[in-house]
């Protein structure tokens, strides 16, 4: 392991490929999207922490959302700042559903993504 590659793991600056495990990468990832979230939720960062709690309570919660496809679940996570709701369960809800994907020229496959509901 290099030394930088030792300060990123020390600080909990690693990336998201980096992460040991699907609930690290979600937090490191929710962690760099703090920017997009601050407007949506007020500009202050506090509320920006407590959203991001109140996420990765859910997930653990229902751990079934790490296997939805990462775009829809962030997705599904800003619609609910944007509508300035809590997924806790109470306000706003997390689900997993099955989708059909098409690409041309290949056959249809299902794949898990999470909506807000």
């Amino acid at each position: 392991m290099t030394a930088a590659q030792l300060k990123a793991a020390a600080t909990g600056a690693a990336t998201p490929e980096q992460a040991r495990n699907p609930y690290d990468a979600l937090k490191r990832q929710l962690e760099q999207s703090k920017h997009e979230f601050l407007p949506l939720l007020g500009n202050s960062s506090a509320n920006v922490d407590r959203f991001i709690r109140v996420v990765l309570n859910a997930v653990l919660a229902m751990p079934d959302l790490l296997n939805a496809n990462r775009r829809t679940l962030i997705a599904a996570c800003m619609r609910a700042a944007q509508d300035g709701l809590l997924p806790d369960g109470r306000e706003a809800v997390l689900n997993i559903y099955n989708t059909k994907v098409s690409q041309r020229g290949e056959p249809d496959r299902w794949e898990k993504a999470a909506q807000y509901l």
